[in-house]
């Protein structure tokens, strides 16, 4: 399969590509807060402004794709990580992209609006989305409070690392939700 081929194959939101997705053995979700600017697709977003030349542009898009990389690839030192930019653009299609809130705006959310949003598509992000797409991983990138407030997860369910970090693993999906 070609990059060009590859590319044609991005949805909205959801599986970059979906063959590379389907065949990976981990499956990762990014669940965002990252509505476009306009009434763009977030398919045409990556499409067009971050998959150039062979790399991944634009901060966000960056690091969501570092993430991808890491887990698909053992977590690598972060020596090693130096001049794998180009496997970033793999990882990023072998991963799925889901948006909390699929409704145009900025680039930020308010507290107050991330949470209406939360609740009013719960059916579409949880329901619609991650339930087909299946994954072992959901990092969700500033979404995770929304999360456990949205779907009621108790206070007991949550887990936290020495460094901070928490996690909570949904039954229903047999999935790890991490927040970053």
């Amino acid at each position: 399969m070609t990059e060009d081929e590859s590319l044609e194959k991005i949805v909205d939101d959801g599986a970059v590509c979906e063959d590379l997705y389907r065949n990976e053995k981990c499956k990762i979700v990014h669940l965002l807060k990252e509505p476009t600017e306009k009434n763009e697709s977030l398919a045409k977003v990556i499409k067009d402004s971050v998959i150039r030349d062979g790399r991944v542009k634009r901060g966000l898009f960056r690091v969501t794709a570092r993430r991808s990389y890491c887990i698909q690839n053992g977590f690598p030192a972060w020596m090693e990580l130096k001049g794998q930019e180009s496997n970033y653009v793999d990882a990023l299609r072998r991963s799925a992209i889901v948006n909390m809130g699929p409704e145009p705006g900025g680039y930020s959310t308010e507290a107050e609006r991330l949470e209406q949003l939360g609740t009013k598509w719960k059916k579409r992000w949880y329901e619609g989305k991650l339930k087909v797409l299946e994954p072992n991983i959901v990092i969700c990138g500033g979404t995770f409070w929304v999360v456990v407030k949205t779907l009621k997860v108790a206070e007991e369910h949550l887990k936290q690392v020495a460094t901070g970090m928490r996690y909570w693993v949904d039954p229903g999906l047999d999935a790890v939700f991490i927040d970053c």
